[in-house]
C-alpha cells in the first residue's frame, strides 16, 4: 500500500493567546486559546490529508512538547512526547514531526508535557474509532447495541466531532503565576481582595466530603470545550458550549478529564448516563447518575434522549467535590454546557432559566443516585449517593492475551507512595522529588546515559550510605532535601508480570502528608486494576488515618513502603495465579487519600516510561518516576539525537521501529568479549567488527611478514582498548540474546 494513503496528518500550531475579553473561534471554526480541536481517525485506520511536515510548530516564547495520552508508542518510545525523558523540548520557532501507530482505539487526547502549558489550554481530543474486523471487544459492543435495539446511523449515533467533551478547571492567573503563588511564601490570594488581607494571610485550598484536600488554591471557574463562566459573571455575558441531539435517539458521548487540579462530578440534568468504556477500553455497561472524573481519565457513555419533552435545553454540569446535599448551582464550583434538543443555537439570555431548573443532590436523589469512581469509600449519609468503584467494573470481553500473574515476593513488585515532604509539603514519590534528567534518556548513547546514571539518579553514589540510602529519612525541617531532588529511575525486567502497589498513605500523626487523592498515569501501557483499598474513616466519613496494611518504613515520610509482615505472608500463601480476565484496564487511575490500588501489567514494551500524578502542580513539583523497561529498545531515527527542528517521513518511521539496539550482526565478535557489559548501536558495532577483523589481519601478518609489522598492528588495536572492551561485549551479548 502507498504509505501516503496510510497516514493521517494533522498540523498543530502552538501559540500564546492573551485577551482582555472572552475568546472567540477563528473564522474557520478552529479552536483557539483554551481547547484544542478534536482529531479523530475513522475505523482505526489512517486517513490521508494534505501533507504538512510541521506537525508540531512552536511559536511560544518557551519550549513545548506534545504527549499522546493513551497511545502506547510500541517500538517508538521516542515519540511519547515527555520532555527530558523521551525527547528534547521543541524550541521556539522550531517544528517537530510526530509519527506513530494509532493502534489503541477509543477516546484519548494529546497535551503538552512541558511545564504547565496544559493548564493554559495546550491540549485536545484524539479519538481513534474502532474497526470491527479483528476486534472482539467492538464486535461485542455492536452486539450489545443490537440487544438494545439500536442501529448505527438510524437511532444510534457516534460522532466524535460533535459529542466529545473536554473538561478544564480555569484559573484567573496564568499557570506560571499560579505555580509561583503555590510554591512561594506569597501563597495564593484573590488579587481583587488584596487590600483586605492582613499580614501573610492567604486564601486556603479546598476539601472534599471526606476531609481530604482537592485543591491547593481556591476554585475560580471551569470550561467545557473551552467555554464557561465564573460564578460572579451573569449568564447573559457568557458563551457556553452546546451539544445538539434529537428526541428518541441514543448518542455516544466521550468525556475527557483535562483538568489541572480538580476532579469533577459530571452529570446531565434529568438524564441517566450508561458508561460503556473507560480510557478507551469497553466495559460491561453500567447506568449511573454521576461520573467522577479525574485529570487524565476518559469515559465514554451512551445518552438516551427523551422520546417527548417540552423542555428543549438541559444543563450539562461538572461540579468539584466540594458540595453538600443542599448546595445550589449558584454555590457550587462548576463547569457548564448545554444539551440542546433544538436545531438552533441557544441565546445566552436563556442560560439563567435553564440553570434554575437544576436539581441539587437532595432533590435529584430522592431515590439513591449512583456515582462512578468515588475518591473515597462512600459519601456521608446525608448525601444520598452510592459509590461504584473502578473495581466494580468488568471488561466487556475477557482479556485475549496472556494475563499477568500475582506476585508472591518483592522481585516483581514495585511500591510507589504519593505524598508530600518537607516544611512546604513538596510533592514526592517515596520521599523523592523527581528532577528531570539533563538530557532525554531515550535519545542518549550508552556512554552518556551512564554519565547521567552515575551523577543524577536517586541511587547514585552520593546518596549511598554504608547500609542504607540517604533518601530513606525524615525531612521535617527542610523545604526540600537536596540529595533527594534527583532523577528517580527504577528498572523493570523484560517479560515479567509487574505488580504495582500505588498508595497515598502514611502514619496517623502525619495525615496532611497524604490527605490528597491522586490520579496516576502510566505511559506506554494499560494496567489491570485488581484492588482499590481505602483508608480509615470516622463515623462522619472523614479520613482519619491511612490504611495499615502498608508499612511505610518511617513515622514521618512513607519512604520505604512495603506490605506489613502479616500482609506479605497472607499474599504469599495465596500463591501465584493469573488475575481475573475481566479486570478493568486503565492507564490513569485514582489513588484514594489514605488508601492504595494494586494493578498489574506485563513488561512487553521496552522504553523509558513516565509514571506520575496527573495533577499538574504535583507532577511539576516532583511526583513522578521513570520506569526503565528492559528489552530491545528501538534506536531513535537519525536526527533525533540533537534538539531543534526534526522532520520524519512515514517510511523513515517504519524503518526506525523495525530496528532495535540489539539488531546488529554480531557474528564477527571474538569469544573473549562475551562477559563485558551490554551496549549497542550501529556505530559501535562497526568499530567492533573492525576490531575483530583487525585481530584476524594481525594473525595473518604474523605468518607472512614476521613480528615487526604485526606488533605495529597490535599497538594500533591496543590504542582502542576501551572501545574494544565496550564494543565487542555489546556485539557478543547481543548475539547471545537474539
Amino acid at each position: 500500500m502507498d504509505p501516503a494513503k496510510e497516514v493521517c496528518e494533522f498540523t498543530l500550531d502552538i501559540e500564546m493567546l492573551q485577551t482582555f475579553t472572552r475568546y472567540l473561534l477563528d473564522d474557520d471554526k478552529d479552536s483557539r486559546g483554551t481547547a484544542g480541536s478534536v482529531w479523530h481517525i475513522n475505523n482505526g485506520e489512517w486517513e490521508p490529508v494534505d501533507y504538512d511536515p510541521s506537525i508540531g510548530r512552536n511559536t511560544l516564547c518557551g519550549s513545548s512538547i506534545d504527549n499522546w495520552h493513551g497511545m502506547h508508542q510500541r517500538n517508538s518510545n521516542w515519540m511519547d512526547g515527555v520532555e527530558h525523558v523521551t525527547q528534547c523540548g521543541i524550541p521556539p520557532g522550531a517544528s517537530f514531526t510526530y509519527i506513530f501507530n494509532a493502534s489503541q482505539y477509543g477516546t484519548h487526547w494529546y497535551h503538552s508535557h512541558s511545564g504547565a502549558q496544559r493548564t493554559d489550554g495546550l491540549f485536545g481530543a484524539l479519538i481513534v474509532k474502532e474497526k470491527e474486523q479483528g476486534n472482539a471487544q467492538y464486535t461485542a459492543f455492536l452486539n450489545k447495541l443490537n440487544d438494545m435495539k439500536l442501529e448505527p446511523n438510524k437511532n444510534y449515533f457516534d460522532n466524535p466531532g460533535e459529542h466529545t467533551l473536554t473538561l478544564l478547571d480555569w484559573q484567573k492567573s496564568s499557570s506560571l503565576d499560579l505555580f509561583t503563588q503555590i510554591q512561594s511564601s506569597i501563597r495564593y490570594f484573590n488579587i481583587d481582595k488584596a487590600s483586605e488581607l492582613q499580614g501573610n494571610r492567604a486564601a486556603t485550598g479546598t476539601s472534599s466530603t471526606d476531609g481530604a484536600f482537592i485543591g491547593p488554591v481556591p476554585y475560580w471557574s471551569g470550561l467545557i470545550n473551552g467555554r464557561g463562566r465564573n460564578n460572579d459573571t451573569d449568564y447573559s455575558n457568557s458563551i457556553l458550549s452546546e451539544f445538539n441531539v434529537t428526541a428518541g435517539n441514543t448518542y455516544r458521548f466521550r468525556l475527557i478529564g483535562a483538568q489541572s487540579l480538580y476532579a469533577y462530578r459530571f452529570s446531565i440534568e434529568d438524564h441517566k448516563l450508561t458508561v460503556i468504556a473507560t480510557d478507551g477500553q469497553f466495559i460491561k455497561p453500567v447506568m449511573v447518575d454521576y461520573i467522577i472524573i479525574h485529570s487524565g481519565e476518559r469515559y465514554d457513555f451512551l445518552l438516551k434522549t427523551k422520546e417527548v419533552t417540552t423542555i428543549r435545553q438541559f444543563m450539562i454540569r461538572a461540579v468539584t467535590l466540594k458540595f453538600t446535599a443542599t448546595s445550589t448551582y449558584l454555590e457550587e464550583q462548576s463547569a457548564e454546557a448545554i444539551l440542546n434538543y433544538n436545531s438552533v443555537t441557544t441565546p445566552s439570555s436563556d442560560y439563567a432559566g435553564i440553570a434554575e431548573r437544576i436539581k441539587n443532590v437532595s432533590r435529584r436523589c430522592t431515590d439513591e443516585c449512583v456515582a462512578l469512581n468515588c475518591p473515597f469509600e462512600e459519601f456521608p449519609e446525608a448525601i444520598n449517593i452510592v459509590c461504584m468503584h473502578i473495581t466494580d467494573l468488568k471488561l466487556l470481553t475477557e482479556y485475549p492475551e496472556d494475563l499477568p500473574t500475582t506476585a508472591t515476593d518483592d522481585t516483581t513488585r514495585l511500591f510507589f507512595n504519593f505524598g508530600f515532604e518537607g516544611t512546604r509539603r513538596t510533592s514526592s514519590i517515596n520521599g523523592r522529588n523527581l528532577k528531570l534528567p539533563s538530557a532525554s534518556l531515550a535519545q542518549l548513547e550508552p556512554n552518556k546515559l551512564t554519565d547521567i546514571e552515575n551523577n543524577e539518579y536517586c541511587m547514585h553514589p552520593k546518596n549511598k550510605e554504608p547500609n542504607t540510602n540517604k533518601c530513606d529519612r525524615n525531612n521535617e525541617v527542610e523545604v526540600i532535601s537536596p540529595d533527594c531532588h534527583c532523577t528517580h529511575v527504577l528498572p523493570a525486567e523484560e517479560g515479567k508480570s509487574i505488580e504495582l502497589v500505588l498508595s497515598a498513605t502514611g502514619s496517623k500523626e502525619q495525615r496532611n502528608n497524604y490527605a490528597f487523592a491522586h490520579p496516576i498515569h502510566l505511559h506506554g501501557h494499560y494496567f489491570h486494576v485488581v484492588e482499590i483499598v481505602f483508608g480509615e474513616y470516622d463515623d462522619n466519613g472523614t479520613l482519619i488515618a491511612g490504611n495499615d496494611t502498608i508499612d511505610c518504613g518511617d513515622s514521618y515520610l512513607c519512604v520505604r513502603p512495603r506490605w506489613t509482615k502479616n500482609e506479605f505472608n497472607r499474599r504469599k500463601e495465596l500463591g501465584k495465579k493469573s488475575i481475573s480476565p475481566t479486570a478493568p484496564l486503565k492507564d490513569t487511575l485514582l489513588i484514594p487519600a489514605g488508601g492504595y490500588a494494586v494493578v498489574y501489567f506485563k513488561t512487553d514494551n521496552p522504553g523509558w516510561w513516565f509514571l506520575h500524578c496527573h495533577i499538574e502542580v504535583h507532577q511539576l513539583e516532583g511526583m513522578g518516576v521513570i520506569i526503565d523497561e528492559g528489552g530491545k529498545k528501538t534506536i531513535p531515527p537519525k536526527g533525533m539525537y540533537k534538539c531543534g527542528n526534526f522532520s520524519l517521513t512515514p517510511n523513515e518511521f517504519k524503518a526506525a521501529i523495525n530496528t532495535t539496539e540489539r539488531s546488529v550482526d554480531c557474528t564477527q565478535c571474538p569469544e573473549s568479549c562475551r562477559k563485558k557489559n551490554d551496549f549497542g548501536d550501529q556505530k559501535r558495532h562497526e568499530i567492533c567488527k573492525w576490531y575483530s577483523v583487525g585481530l584476524g589481519i594481525s594473525v595473518g601478518l604474523l605468518g607472512l611478514y614476521g613480528i615487526a609489522v604485526t606488533v605495529l598492528i597490535i599497538i594500533i588495536i591496543i590504542a582502542f582498548d576501551e572501545v574494544r572492551n565496550k564494543i565487542c561485549c555489546c556485539c557478543s551479548m547481543n548475539k547471545n540474546k537474539k
